[in-house]
């Protein structure tokens, strides 16, 4: 939001697509997984999924969870 002092008045934020990033940051994207890669996740998340019942692991459910997100 805009700020406003006495000396200054209001401050426009920069625009985003204008902010000058140092050579550590990016800019966020989209997350993209390519088909392949979403297969190939697929079938392990299967694998993980059986494996963790055997073991009776139910703290494994975040990475089902994530290699979901990464299939969806």
């Amino acid at each position: 939001p805009p700020v406003m002092t006495h000396r200054t008045g209001i401050i426009i934020p920069p625009d985003p697509e204008t902010i000058q990033l140092n050579p550590w940051e990016r800019q966020s994207i989209p997350l993209l997984v390519s088909t392949g890669y979403r297969e190939l996740i697929s079938e392990f998340n299967d694998y993980f999924k059986k494996e963790s019942k055997i073991i009776g692991d139910d703290s494994l459910s975040r990475e089902v969870e994530i290699m979901e997100k990464l299939t969806g």
